[in-house]
């Protein structure tokens, strides 16, 4: 585990590293900044990396840091608490000062890793790294099946998701075909044969969106019986339990319905799979009484899927702290670098 100190924006930095007990501690100035250069420093982000070496590649996640308190040339630093006011005050360092962060001065929430994950048009934000990289912050969770549920938990909500925006993006596309080509006599090939393009792509995205949905759907359930969550079970996703599993068992064993055969429906209901036309009309789609709405079932469910995993994945604390102190003697040694 490493540790480097950041700024605030983005440019071309000079930066400074230095070894430490930790790891590496980093800290980076804007080389616009002339009047810091000549006076001082300021930290504002430590940001916690994967191993010994810091680079982009392995930054886990970047914490806002102030100052705590000063004790000669000694300051000590922590991290801004949950709910705490930013003021954008950073850490003043100069080149006598030695930096101090003891055991518990920096805690992190998972907030602080889910920022890097930008939320799409809905709301929605892939999860499945957000999880991996709090659980894999220490401390850890020793057991390895409460992870492994998880992460393959928040594997199926992304995929669930990506999926339904690519069914959702066809079905625009094929009303918008619709829209145009309603007042024509005559649809040249080209758009016709684009028309049922969009309509197999919306239909198969659909199919794959089931899948993951129902699975989803199940763990969700299970979750209390399998990893021990006391968190109840949303209802988004309660009231369509019948429904995703239902559809779910159908797409899945397409070949089956094909040749007629389910294991609870008859020959005729089985082959009624084959039969999407309110999938095209409206977004929903229909097996043996059962119907999922994309926009009104599935979207609510997905929201709602992320915050239980979100919230399952810090039932066993929802702050977490760097183990080591971290200590930066001056004068450092310094190593400039294009950052």
């Amino acid at each position: 585990m490493s540790v480097s100190p950041q700024p605030m924006v983005h440019r071309v930095h000079r930066v400074r590293s230095a070894r430490t007990p930790t790891g590496f501690i980093r800290e980076s100035m804007d080389q616009n900044a002339t009047d810091k250069a000549r006076t001082g420093r300021e930290l504002k982000i430590i940001s916690i990396h994967f191993g010994a070496e810091v680079n982009a590649s392995n930054c886990l996640a970047r914490i806002r840091v102030v100052p705590d308190r000063r004790v000669g040339n000694l300051v000590y630093g922590r991290s801004i608490q949950p709910g705490e006011p930013d003021n954008g005050q950073g850490i003043p360092i100069f080149d006598e000062m030695s930096l101090s962060f003891p055991v518990g001065s920096i805690r992190f929430t998972i907030a602080d890793v889910e920022c890097h994950s930008e939320p799409e048009a809905g709301g929605y934000a892939p999860i499945a790294n957000v999880v991996w990289t709090w659980l894999a912050l220490p401390p850890k969770a020793d057991r390895q099946v409460f992870i492994e549920y998880l992460l393959a938990a928040s594997r199926r909500l992304d995929e669930g998701h990506a999926h339904c925006q690519r069914a959702l993006s066809h079905l625009s596309r094929l009303r918008e075909m619709g829209s145009t080509s309603t007042n024509r006599k005559w649809i040249p090939p080209a758009v016709a044969f684009r028309t049922r393009e969009s309509a197999a792509e919306a239909w198969g995205a659909a199919e794959s969106m089931c899948v993951s949905l129902g699975r989803l759907v199940r763990m969700i359930a299970d979750a209390q019986q399998s990893i021990g969550t006391t968190i109840a079970i949303p209802d988004e996703i309660a009231r369509i339990a019948s429904a995703a599993s239902a559809i779910r068992d159908a797409v899945e064993h397409i070949d089956e319905r094909a040749a007629g055969r389910a294991r609870r429906e008859s020959p005729d209901v089985a082959v009624s799979i084959f039969d999407q036309t309110d999938l095209f009309a409206a977004g929903v789609l229909r097996y043996a009484g059962h119907a999922l709405d994309i926009h009104q079932d599935v979207v609510p469910a997905f929201l709602a899927g992320r915050r239980f995993i979100l919230e399952a994945a810090t039932m066993h604390g929802a702050t977490k702290m760097l183990p080591s102190p971290i200590y930066m003697p001056a004068p450092v040694e310094w190593q400039s670098y294009a950052d």
